[in-house]
């Protein structure tokens, strides 16, 4: 089950102070882990990327930290959300959307991690 707005806002304000602080707990993904997520196109928003920093947020090949990075997204970019679906759990917070990035050039598509898209990512299970 998806978690509502205000746990959502409540989450992404914690994770904000405690990244501030300089201390990111990631919960690794398990060694059975797959970057082989199915996806499809259900949901017709957009979110815009915040607070990722100078590197931009990774867009990666699945839901977990430790599939490949097709791109990274630069903060203040919009995403166009496919579904949400779940991976690793980083700070308590396991939501990550599947979504496509372009900005004048090819277009991407690929796993983000919620907590940097304004709006909490997709809330349309893949």
């Amino acid at each position: 089950m998806r978690r509502s707005k205000p746990v959502v806002a409540l989450a992404q304000a914690a994770l904000t102070l405690v990244a501030a602080a300089g201390f990111v707990a990631v919960a690794s993904a398990p060694a059975s882990a797959t970057c082989s997520h199915a996806w499809s196109d259900k949901d017709y928003g957009s979110n815009q990327v915040q607070n990722a920093g100078s590197t931009g947020l990774a867009l990666r090949t699945g839901p977990h930290t430790s599939c490949g990075i097709v791109t990274r997204i630069p903060d203040g970019h919009w995403v166009t959300l496919d579904c949400q679906g779940y991976g690793d759990t980083i700070n308590g917070w396991n939501g990550w959307t599947h979504v496509r990035y372009g900005n004048g050039g090819p277009t991407y598509s690929g796993w983000v991690f919620d907590h940097y898209l304004d709006d909490g990512g997709s809330y349309i299970d893949c």
